[in-house]
């Protein structure tokens, strides 16, 4: 389940990007008229993208010095920075954006998807508006977006460009969506509606994320919510009447979220939302302030910490059995 909620992070992380902004129409152009004649630009790029049949996606950013994936400063948690500092050791000295292309073309791809901004907020290409790209924060100095576009005009293959708009190293505001059941839509034969504690959590790990979460309900035919969605909703309006506070009007705790569960924010206070510890005690990397007390929010319990230069304890007496506890810590 710890999976596969990671992986449908990505996937719905991936929902908020601009995908597919072509550069070069160039080839199969087709009359793809309507009214008065008139071509229908939309129609005929359409058709062209339908008749490609193969694409190259192509992930590539100064990520790539880290050796761990597209999401390591996410992943890591690294201090934004920190991780920026890359920038000024990225010389990649064998790009050859011919070569790529040739590539593509050789394994019968119609176009290639490069990401020109991934979720690290550093450009592959120069920009105007700001000094963290290719060309401006690395001693490559070069445009690669570019010199692919350049290759693939030469060689006839169309480009499409991948932005994100999510951005690590900024307060952007995030929403993530989820389905109650299998199916966005009505599903005559879908039985399988998560439970209103794992739609709670994930209600949790978005507020964790700076995030709202956006939950999906598929009417029936007759305009009436399903009765498993009903049902969940009340179960969710309950545990938020109680407990919504550390969620409304929050902000992205100071520790992004584990396997264990996420933190918020408040002012002074962080919210640490424990949904799934199999001990009785809890670590957190918290460092550079100090906590002056905690409390379960639950029962309003003390709660016993330990605190020195690696982080806090949090000796909570039992292995949390709530949907989540929640334990509030005063900072200074």
């Amino acid at each position: 389940m710890k999976m596969m909620n990671h992986i449908t992070n990505r996937l719905l992380l991936a929902a908020a990007l601009i995908l597919g902004g072509t550069l070069f129409p160039s080839y199969g152009q087709e009359n793809t008229h309507e009214g008065d004649g008139v071509q229908n630009p939309n129609l005929s790029s359409r058709q062209e993208f339908r008749e490609a049949g193969l694409g190259i996606f192509i992930h590539w950013g100064i990520y790539s010095m880290l050796g761990d994936g597209e999401w390591v400063l996410n992943d890591q948690d690294i201090d934004c920075k920190e991780y920026a500092k890359l920038a000024g050791g990225f010389y990649p000295e064998g790009f050859d954006a011919e070569q790529w292309v040739k590539a593509a073309k050789a394994a019968g791809a119609g176009y290639i998807c490069f990401t020109s901004r991934h979720h690290d907020g550093f450009s592959m290409f120069g920009s105007e508006h700001t000094d963290y790209d290719i060309v401006d924060a690395t001693p490559f100095g070069r445009d690669i977006v570019g010199e692919l576009a350049d290759a693939c005009h030469k060689a006839d293959i169309r480009l499409h460009l991948y932005y994100s708009l999510i951005d690590w190293s900024r307060e952007l505001p995030l929403e993530t969506c989820q389905t109650m059941g299998a199916s966005w839509g009505y599903d005559i034969k879908d039985t399988e509606y998560k439970s209103s504690e794992e739609l709670i959590h994930y209600l949790v790990n978005a507020a964790g994320r700076g995030g709202n979460l956006l939950l999906n309900i598929g009417p029936g035919p007759d305009g009436r919510l399903p009765v498993r969605a009903l049902d969940r909703l009340r179960d969710i309006g309950e545990w938020m009447d109680e407990f919504g506070f550390t969620i409304y009007g929050s902000q992205r705790g100071d520790i992004l979220p584990r396997d264990w569960g996420a933190t918020t924010r408040k002012g002074d206070t962080l919210y640490v939302h424990i949904l799934d510890l199999p001990d009785n005690s809890l670590f957190l990397p918290l460092t550079g302030q100090k906590v002056t007390g905690a409390v379960c929010v639950n029962d309003g319990k003390r709660i016993r910490f330990i605190q020195d230069k690696d982080g806090v304890v949090l000796k909570l007496g039992r292995i949390p059995e709530e949907t989540d506890m929640i334990i509030g810590l005063t900072l200074k």
